[in-house]
């Protein structure tokens, strides 16, 4: 993201995020409500939550960026993109890069919205409208839910590229509720690191490893000295008028030693961040503080983003980190490559020691709200050994 927006971001972290939209669960249809301030009336927001009155920030002129799918057009201009309504009276249409109009947009169209937040009608005033190019959903995206391993659901946070690269990390219990798991990685939790074979805007299929994660628990083995066989399977299905506009529904077909495991996927995508375009941007000049990495207690871990450059040191741990981190492919998405060197862990986590490559992004804490936090899935080269994943998530100090 650049400069003078993530620090606009930074700038409201100190007040409660506006949030316009229902859950990501299979509880939508139980969030209906009504939203004032357009002639669109309630088309396109059934399942949609309205969070206005929980707005803190005055006037509201923080900049936000917002990506996501046309779900109405109002008589008055007025679009409803997912669950938030935005005033395009005062917006400038760019269609690649040149002037448009507002009947050059269509409903089911991907759009990306630079604009002002009204802290008490919850509507987004527009300043730019581009469309994205996608018109419909897509294999590749982010997406958060459900795992279920033997009849346990357990918390569920994929990546998966629109080059084809899988993250999926798969931690605790999760009650499906729309936020984001804030527990470090224990027993059961692992990382699929994976690659598409086969993939159509509706489906694909992924091979790769399932490797371990709490491992520095002397109590946990699975997955920590030998990594897992994995092979997914998955369908893309639409979802109208809620805060989520597809849905991730498959297997994660697990062969360990012992035998073979199904993993069931219900996985909803949190579209916004990822369809931001990133071109030629990183996180910045900004710290952020670690909260889930294995190797992290205590808010010990402050990374520092520099440029492409990022760093940290953990008192907890003594590990070190010094990294680089750049955009994915062409930065049409909000994905970046890292690659992270990591040295004197001490012996509790000199699993640790090494070097990890992976995948990043910016990631909201739920899937109704705007903040910015950042989620890592890494892992040491295919042919390390032992296996090793990392999934880590930081905030910004403000």
């Amino acid at each position: 993201m650049n400069t003078r927006i993530r620090r606009a971001f930074l700038i409201g972290l100190s007040a409660l995020w506006l949030a316009a939209c229902g859950t990501s669960g299979s509880n939508d249809s139980n969030q209906s409500t009504t939203q004032p301030g357009s002639s669109a009336g309630n088309v396109g927001t059934s399942g949609c939550t309205d969070r206005s009155s929980a707005v803190g920030i005055e006037g509201g002129g923080l900049v936000r960026r917002l990506a996501g799918t046309i779900t109405n057009i109002g008589s008055d201009g007025t679009l409803v993109i997912g669950c938030t309504r935005v005033s395009t009276a005062d917006a400038v249409v760019l269609i690649d890069g040149k002037p448009g109009t507002l009947n050059d947009l269509q409903i089911g169209e991907i759009v990306e919205v630079v604009g002002n937040i009204d802290p008490e009608s919850g509507t987004m005033r527009a300043q730019s409208i581009s469309p994205k190019g996608i018109s419909e959903p897509t294999s590749h995206g982010r997406y958060v839910g459900t795992v279920t391993v033997g009849g346990q659901q357990l918390f569920g946070d994929a990546l998966i590229t629109v080059d084809g690269a899988v993250r999926l990390y798969v931690g605790g219990p999760y009650d499906n509720g729309g936020e984001l798991q804030l527990t470090r990685p224990a027993a059961g939790s692992a990382q699929f690191v994976g690659h598409l074979e086969t993939a159509t805007n509706a489906s694909g299929s992924a091979t790769g490893l399932v490797i371990g994660q709490g491992c520095t628990d002397p109590q946990v083995v699975r997955f920590c000295s030998e990594a897992a066989n994995g092979e997914m399977t998955f369908t893309v299905s639409p979802v109208s008028g809620a805060a989520i506009d597809a849905k991730l529904s498959g297997v994660l077909h697990v062969a360990t030693s012992g035998g073979e495991e199904t993993w069931l996927l219900d996985l909803a995508n949190w579209a916004n961040w990822y369809l931001l375009s990133a071109s030629g941007d990183n996180p910045g000049q900004f710290l952020y503080r670690e909260e889930l990495a294995e190797f992290a207690a205590d808010d010990d871990t402050v990374i520092t983003f520099s440029g492409s450059q990022l760093q940290f040191q953990s008192a907890h741990s003594g590990c070190t980190g010094n990294g680089s981190i750049m955009t994915h492919g062409d930065g049409a998405f909000f994905v970046f490559d890292v690659v992270l060197d990591i040295g004197n862990c001490n012996s509790t986590y000199a699993r640790f020691n090494g070097r990890f490559e992976g995948l990043a992004s910016s990631t909201a804490s739920s899937v109704w709200d705007y903040d910015d936090q950042f989620r890592m899935w890494l892992s040491k080269p295919n042919g390390t050994e032992p296996p090793v994943a990392l999934t880590m998530l930081s905030t910004p100090i403000y």
